[in-house]
């Protein structure tokens, strides 16, 4: 996990799936469009010896979390939608981000983030009960 405590920015040509992800979780043609064009930029840092904090930003929204692992944090992603997130590092040292929709009609979605070299990360997002994958790369800013 400390190895994508960082500043992180969306490497736009390594984006792969993401408008067929967004249409799979529910959202319209023009959010799916303005959606893929936004480059966020994501900070993760360690709070405290319990406590992490993940910021998106994005040139027209932002969201700030602070999460422990195995706790429930409500959510509302950069698209809208409102889910609850558990996040989880599994054995390969991933991070497991799990977001319970609150809406019954949209899946569920399960990120992860994992280290691919010192200067990038790969980001994966699932709709849960379809089989749209989605793989978005990150270059480092800073450490």
């Amino acid at each position: 996990m400390k190895d994508l405590v960082g500043k992180w920015k969306l490497d736009w040509d390594r984006n792969d799936n993401f408008e067929e992800y967004l249409k799979a979780v529910g959202l319209n043609i023009l959010f799916r469009k303005a959606g893929k064009a936004v480059v966020p930029t994501e900070v993760i840092e360690q709070v405290d010896d319990d406590t992490w904090s993940l910021y998106v930003t994005a040139s027209v929204r932002h969201s700030h979390l602070k999460f422990r692992f195995g706790e429930e944090v409500h959510e509302t992603t950069m698209d809208g939608r409102k889910c609850v997130s558990t996040f989880s590092v599994n054995d390969d040292g991933v991070l497991v981000q799990y977001q319970r929709s609150l809406n019954p009609s949209v899946p569920d979605t399960v990120i992860t983030r994992k280290r691919s070299s010192s200067n990038l990360f790969i980001q994966e997002y699932e709709a849960v009960g379809t089989k749209v994958k989605s793989t978005r790369k990150f270059i480092r800013l800073e450490s």
